[in-house]
């Protein structure tokens, strides 16, 4: 990761990114606690709290972190949609696996978390808030010619 994120640039924007992770997770995970408290099921008790964290994190990294406005925020949307319907897929993937294995869903979801941290940073930054996934496409195939 330190040679991806190598300019000062790059590390003040990943300290950032993970300062909002921070705020995020608390959200997120607060949330998940008291729908399991509530007797939510686990999927809608993740699944509810994973969309308000994203729709949290969407916000605060695009306006606070990354600010880049040269594509709209309904096109900057659509693809953190798909970057964050993968990493949902994995979050519900280890909180499950998790519980299988005998942990507690919570520690399970902070797992989930950690391995989403670095996956999420690269996407945001070169997808979301970059040229997009089509532009990414086009510029890695074009390089393969």
């Amino acid at each position: 990761m330190s040679v991806l994120v190598s300019s000062r640039h790059a590390r003040r924007r990943l300290i950032t990114y993970g300062a909002i992770g921070i705020i995020v997770a608390a959200v997120d995970f607060s949330l998940f606690n008291v729908l399991l408290g509530q007797h939510a099921a686990r999927f809608v008790a993740t699944t509810v709290a994973y969309v308000t964290g994203v729709t949290t994190h969407f916000l605060l990294n695009r306006f606070f972190n990354f600010r880049n406005f040269e594509r709209t925020i309904v096109a900057q949307a659509r693809t953190y949609a798909v970057v964050i319907g993968f990493a949902w897929l994995v979050t519900l993937a280890v909180v499950e696996l998790g519980v299988r294995l005998g942990f507690a869903p919570f520690p399970s979801r902070i797992a989930a978390a950690i391995l989403n941290f670095p996956l999420g940073f690269l996407s945001h930054r070169y997808l979301t808030f970059g040229a997009g996934i089509t532009a990414a496409v086009r510029t890695r195939l074009s390089k393969q010619r």
